[in-house]
């Protein structure tokens, strides 16, 4: 059972955010957390923007379990490797990249970057010129890394090639999303393979060559397999049951050293939530 309402004449064109806060009395972050994970439904399609309008006679609804949500999980980073020159860290999903940084590690740099859903391996830097040096290894697509996805749906083919042009969109009530669009030069690639499939998805390992924003994301949705839990990008799946986090973790990187001259391979953990599904 879902928690369900009906847009009265008194609240036509508020914004989500303000009729799911009325009637469930939270904050506006919390509310706004609430929103975009996935859990609100306009006339039954998702909805995961909080500045959404509504107009009379919209059915408003939200999961009956919505509470479970609306705290976030803050797992401790759990570290994988380290140097004297780097630190490679867990990140659990949820937490922003710059505040792992600011937490727990306040005298190392960002490399890397991973969306505030998406978990596994982020890079941190005890330099600025050990930094400078990943970077290099990054453009010159010295470094190899390694995601898992659950994905909508069946793939056909057991190994696949996505690339396109990316182009941001940032008109999208408020959101920044990336589109595939032939007037872009941020040109994009990923392979990827098959691991197993199960009735209404498919579990699968990506490979991206470059590294642009939300490109496995796009990617997938581009070939008609949108990431599950991925509401961002898209709001109707074929997997019939809500999925509350995103189906996406950077898994394995791999690399030459720039200072040691050795190759290093770090893997990381497989979060639970992963496990129910494989």
């Amino acid at each position: 059972m879902k928690y369900r309402w009906i847009v009265s004449s008194s609240e036509d064109k508020v914004s989500l955010l303000f009729f799911i806060k009325k009637r469930i009395k939270f904050s506006n972050r919390k509310t706004k957390n609430l929103i975009e994970k996935g859990i609100c439904k306009i006339n039954d399609k998702v909805e995961c923007f909080s500045s959404s309008k509504l107009k009379v006679g919209d059915l408003v609804s939200i999961e009956k379990n919505w509470e479970e949500y609306i705290e976030e999980i803050k797992n401790n980073p759990v570290v994988l490797y380290e140097d004297s020159f780097f630190i490679f860290v867990n990140k659990p999903c949820n937490f922003l990249s710059e505040d792992l940084i600011k937490k727990d590690f306040k005298s190392c740099l960002l490399v890397n970057r991973l969306d505030k859903e998406t978990s596994g391996i982020l890079i941190l830097a005890k330099t600025v010129d050990t930094k400078n040096r990943m970077i290099q290894i990054f453009l010159k697509k010295k470094i190899k890394k390694t995601y898992l996805a659950i994905v909508d749906r069946r793939i056909k083919n057991n190994k696949g090639k996505i690339e396109c042009f990316l182009k941001k969109n940032e008109n999208i009530k408020g959101k920044i999303i990336f589109n595939p669009s032939v007037n872009s030069k941020k040109y994009s690639l990923t392979y990827y393979e098959v691991i197993k499939r199960y009735d209404k998805y498919s579990f699968i390992k990506c490979f991206p060559v470059t590294g642009k924003t939300h490109q496995i994301r796009v990617h997938m949705l581009k070939i008609g397999h949108p990431i599950l839990g991925d509401y961002k990008y898209n709001q109707k799946f074929f997997y019939p049951y809500y999925v509350s986090k995103l189906m996406l973790h950077s898994r394995k990187i791999e690399f030459i050293h720039p200072f040691l001259k050795k190759k290093i391979k770090v893997v990381s953990l497989i979060p639970d939530y992963f496990k129910e599904f494989i």
